[in-house]
């Protein structure tokens, strides 16, 4: 937002309304948080699945029972998916409030 911040400023000058201008940035928020969500999803499924293989290689660690990625994995994918889309969404609406107040 901070080198953003020009923009901004000629867009209300112009007679942009804010939410004109806060749109583009929140919908790059969302991209931004679902994006990030889904990248550390799959490196947790990854390193959730090479645990699960090593543990089950060691015999002093078969008192632990773990469970299958795969019985979790919507729900996981859910609680991803909203984390990712609330930390996009509003970081960029916080950020973006203190460059309306030109």
């Amino acid at each position: 937002m901070y080198d953003r911040r020009e923009e901004i400023g000629i867009m209300k000058m112009v007679g942009a309304t804010d939410s004109f201008i806060r749109l583009p940035f929140v919908v790059e928020g969302f991209i931004l948080g679902i994006l990030g969500a889904a990248v550390a999803f799959f490196l947790e499924w990854g390193l959730y699945d090479f645990l699960e293989q090593k543990i089950t290689t060691i015999d002093t660690l078969q008192l632990i029972t773990i469970v299958p990625f795969r019985e979790v994995i919507e729900l996981v994918a859910i609680a991803y998916a909203v984390t990712g889309f609330i930390i996009g969404v509003v970081g960029s609406l916080l950020s973006i409030r203190k460059f309306l107040k030109v």
